[in-house]
């Protein structure tokens, strides 16, 4: 009988948020699958699998006519099997212990040769501009800018602070026509003086909250000890920016190595990492969205099935309606097109 009218023997398997764990198959995947049954109006049930492997060998084998889940359009399962139109596209996710930072780890960049030389540039433009102001001020206006040197220094670095903070106390105002030439010329330079002192300490105060240990670009794994999970696309791109991969059976396992540790870094979907941190705050763990193009996600076929064509427009059809993007935003993810 034709394909779409007798029950499609559907396999599932995958990885939170796509298919959740349970008796009763819940997910993204699911949610998509079951509309796009509901279209082409074909019955089905359901055979959990205990992951990817096996559900795309029983695919190979014909013992199912769909596989389900977040499958991995890749060149090589093409080899062996047919695939659908992709129904969401996964960045590759970095996940990276979180290093604890120290107390000398915060202070150290306020020890930087950096902010140590804008702070005393910053000191000697005050002490230049406060004598400049002494000078031309003190004969004229020695209740504000007393002749004595060191308190008159002291009363004009006070007035180049006050001016450059735009505070104006008016505590200490230049009367000469030459000491407010100066006070405006020192205006204009304040503003840029100010800024780029806001800028240092800005980048000094982030620099703090980072650790020197800590990866968050796919540049960064170099040389370190990274997790992929067998057969994924994240092992060819581990591959590609060199890192030392070690070749996991499941991403619970690369979790495992990074909580504990014993590598740098796992790479995997996105998404996946993304719902299992969500669901497990108490780990020490952050995960990355690198700036790959990431998995498409497709349903598998045994090759040649004559469904294929009609899921195929099927599934653009949910696209152009936006139906696909509509389960997508329900499960709270995005999919990079």
């Amino acid at each position: 009988m034709p394909e779409a009218t007798r029950a499609l023997k559907v396999g599932v398997a995958g990885s939170a948020p796509f298919l959740l764990p349970g008796s009763a198959p819940r997910g993204l995947s699911i949610d998509v699958w079951k509309a796009l049954a509901r279209r082409i109006a074909a019955p089905f049930s359901i055979k959990r699998y205990p992951n990817v492997r096996a559900l795309l060998q029983a695919v190979v084998d014909k013992h199912l006519d769909v596989g389900v889940g977040p499958i991995s359009i890749t060149a090589e399962r093409a080899e062996r099997l047919d695939f659908t139109q992709p129904y969401f596209r996964a960045s590759i996710g970095l996940l990276v212990p979180v290093t604890p930072i120290s107390t000398w780890a915060r202070i150290r960049p306020f020890l930087s040769r950096a902010f140590l030389l804008g702070s005393l540039t910053l000191l000697l433009i005050l002490f230049l501009v406060g004598n400049l102001i002494w000078l031309v001020e003190r004969k004229k206006n020695p209740e504000h800018f007393p002749p004595a040197w060191l308190r008159g220094i002291g009363n004009g670095m006070w007035f180049a602070l006050v001016t450059m903070t735009t505070v104006g106390y008016g505590d200490r105002v230049p009367i000469t026509r030459v000491g407010r030439w100066i006070s405006g010329v020192w205006m204009l330079i304040a503003m840029v003086t100010a800024s780029s002192l806001t800028a240092g300490i800005a980048t000094a105060l982030t620099l703090s909250q980072i650790s020197n240990g800590d990866i968050s670009t796919l540049k960064q794994v170099k040389r370190r000890r990274v997790a992929v999970v067998k057969g994924t696309p994240a092992v060819a791109l581990a591959r590609r920016y060199r890192a030392q991969l070690l070749v996991v059976d499941s991403k619970e396992r690369a979790i495992e190595l990074v909580a504990r540790k014993q590598v740098d870094a796992a790479l995997y979907d996105y998404p996946v990492l993304q719902h299992h941190l969500a669901q497990h705050p108490e780990l020490p763990l952050t995960v990355y969205r690198t700036k790959t193009r990431g998995d498409h996600y497709g349903f598998a076929l045994p090759r040649g099935h004559e469904l294929r064509g009609q899921l195929n427009v099927t599934l653009l059809q949910m696209r152009e309606t936006l139906g696909l993007q509509a389960i997508t935003r329900r499960w709270k993810l995005e999919s990079h097109e």
